[in-house]
């Protein structure tokens, strides 16, 4: 459905998109990226990803599910993209068709899914292969299973193509022995096959920022800092020189003058200390601004001013310092004049993480591209 008279707008910098990905991409010059767009990228629209980062270099795209990667055929994108799920056997057939590669979790799902596949088909079903080496989600764990899956797809051939072998970092963003411990038992157990295959990824975001250039894997998949979004937890030493790709904006809907002890909303949470003018701003917790983020800021005429009282399903309110028009742009992430609120900040006040905040933003909010890339 398609919204036109919504307030609040997304909008995403194609161009801050295409010099993210060009920043990893001049940390490892001899390595393909694929570019993690699941999710609607990351809250960002898929259809606003996509061509910033191939005209940027990716290779390809990572989605988490079948559905999500035929969108982006259907937007007419031929390269490469691997659904990073476990997907069900059933759609092995589609993909077989569309040529989406698939993730090939256990011996047993590549036995189930050749019961699924075309034999008169031309095309085979490309697969890369899931390693468990420490994040307790999907893939095998020991070389020996490793070796039968290889086994299976070399003798059903005419069926299926080993495309790739990778494995998920737990604890990229932190480092540590727990890291190092899943990047040797990825060594480990591909070191005999890694000429076998054209893609060999373990790197996201965090990996590939940190990691030096090295001839062992070949790949990495960009996922968070592709938005210019730090993967990082805790702030490191690391010049990123990333650029935020969206801006979240809305309008004040309604103003009016109160006196001191007036209620706001609901649970009268809030009570006015003073006569004090209240904005109305046409967005909440269905549009994505979770309810947890009653008493953080918002920046309206570059000034800083505070959410106060609970928010609603559609409507927040805001202590302003002055009767500002009906229409006056309010900024919840993005910058205005002096001030910015990141996405980093909105997490941090809320108890969670930057992903949650961008992939919670409602389907409701037009997402608007700017800044295209030519």
């Amino acid at each position: 459905m398609k919204f036109d008279y919504i307030p609040s707008k997304i909008y995403v910098d194609q161009k801050a998109i295409y010099d993210n990905l060009k920043v990893v991409r001049n940390l490892h010059p001899t390595k393909d990226i694929l570019a993690v767009v699941k999710a609607d990228a990351y809250g960002h629209g898929i259809e606003n990803v996509c061509e910033p980062a191939i005209k940027a270099g990716a290779v390809g795209f990572c989605v988490a599910y079948v559905d999500e990667a035929r969108m982006i055929r259907k937007l007419g994108y031929k390269e490469l993209i691997l659904v990073l799920g476990a997907s069900e056997v059933q759609a092995s057939k589609i993909a077989q068709k569309e040529n989406i590669s698939l993730t090939a979790p256990s011996l047993k799902w590549l036995k189930e899914a050749l019961k699924n596949l075309d034999p008169a088909s031309s095309k085979k079903l490309k697969v890369h292969l899931a390693l468990d080496t420490g994040m307790g989600r999907i893939g095998v764990t020991t070389l020996e299973e490793l070796k039968k899956e290889i086994k299976f797809i070399e003798d059903n051939d005419n069926l299926f193509e080993l495309e790739g072998i990778f494995t998920h970092f737990a604890t990229a963003d932190e480092g540590g022995n727990y890291y190092n411990y899943q990047k040797n038992k990825f060594v480990e157990m591909v070191k005999d096959f890694k000429d076998q295959v054209k893609y060999l990824h373990c790197e996201n975001s965090a990996a590939g920022l940190i990691e030096s250039e090295d001839d062992f894997t070949n790949t990495i998949r960009l996922g968070i800092a592709l938005y210019g979004i730090s993967p990082f937890l805790e702030k490191k030493k690391v010049t990123l020189n990333l650029k935020p790709a969206l801006s979240l904006k809305s309008q004040i809907s309604f103003i009016k003058e109160v006196p001191k002890g007036t209620k706001i909303s609901y649970g009268a949470t809030y009570s006015a200390p003073d006569d004090e003018y209240i904005a109305t701003v046409s967005i909440g917790y269905a549009d994505g601004w979770l309810r947890r983020m009653q008493g953080f800021k918002v920046i309206i005429d570059g000034k800083f001013c505070q959410n106060v009282g609970r928010i609603t399903m559609d409507q927040l309110m805001v202590r302003v310092p002055q009767k500002f028009p009906i229409g006056t742009e309010v900024v919840l992430i993005g910058e205005e004049g002096k001030n910015r609120i990141t996405a980093e900040e909105a997490a941090d006040f809320a108890g969670t993480i930057p992903y949650e905040i961008l992939t919670t933003l409602s389907k409701r909010v037009p997402r608007i591209a700017v800044n295209p890339v030519n």
